[in-house]
């Protein structure tokens, strides 16, 4: 990603969108050089309902597509099923803004979304269901994914039944 389903907006000075040098100045501009960084924000959304619409997966086991709202689904009980993206940067990842839906049928299903700056070697949770029924999700992270060019992105649920 940012790949078919992505455009960039312009920057803006916020920290969220804008990772100046150590010393204040910006990078890009600096010697004439411009779009250096490609400061702004990444728009990425995926198309569930597109019949290719696994193809931003960077990775996924135990996972089907099922035919309403809520697409990614468990395809088996019991176990940690998931699918992984994976997010890059031109050069540097500065913030991101992640908004999703979810659902936990019952109280013994998990559902979590977690990050990853090293290829895996460490994660973050960053979010986790804690309560029964469908969840809006939107989180804002700048120190979880800020200074890195690329990072993944699982989306891990354990269901009690498919």
């Amino acid at each position: 990603m940012p790949g078919d389903n992505g455009h960039l907006n312009p920057a803006s000075k916020s920290r969220d969108y804008f990772r100046p040098l150590p010393n204040g100045l910006e990078p890009d501009g600096q010697k004439n050089f411009c779009n250096l960084r490609a400061h702004g924000e990444w728009i990425v959304e995926p198309n569930f309902a597109d019949k290719d619409c696994e193809t931003p997966f960077y990775d996924a086991a135990g996972i089907r597509l099922a035919p309403d709202r809520l697409r990614l689904r468990s395809a088996e009980a019991g176990r940690t099923n998931w699918v992984m993206f994976q997010v890059s940067a031109a050069n540097t990842i500065t913030s991101m803004r992640l908004d999703a839906e979810g659902l936990c049928d019952s109280s013994p299903d998990f559902l979590r979304i977690s990050v990853s700056r090293n290829a895996g070697i460490h994660w973050e949770a960053v979010w986790k269901a804690e309560k029964v029924g469908p969840r809006a999700i939107h989180l804002k992270l700048r120190e979880e994914v800020g200074g890195v060019p690329f990072c993944w992105i699982p989306r891990c649920v354990t269901p009690h039944q498919s």
